[in-house]
């Protein structure tokens, strides 16, 4: 089967990714540049990511979509705001 993505935020330069190859059983968050292709070399687990501070607005509302997607799958409709967290601050 092939690789499922979700897009968590982009800007100009490409695009936030969540991707998970299910025959690997492997899942990652990559920085997908324009016209490019998720590159598992290149991708962060959840935890790296989520431990970064953001660099730049998309990054931040790709944590911001990161922590709401996962909260409404595990079954909590309203996620803790990621300002309440130092982590996910805009950048300055």
């Amino acid at each position: 089967m092939s690789a499922l993505t979700y897009e968590l935020a982009d800007d100009d330069d490409g695009a936030w990714t969540i991707v998970f190859e299910p025959d690997d059983l492997h899942l990652y968050v990559d920085f997908v540049r324009s016209r490019t292709a998720a590159d598992p070399a290149n991708g962060m687990t959840i935890d790296d990511f989520l431990a970064r501070r953001p660099q730049d607005q998309a990054h931040h509302r790709a944590v911001a979509n990161l922590v709401a997607l996962l909260c409404r799958t595990l079954g909590r409709g309203d996620p803790i705001p990621p300002a309440a967290d130092h982590r996910a601050q805009s950048p300055p």
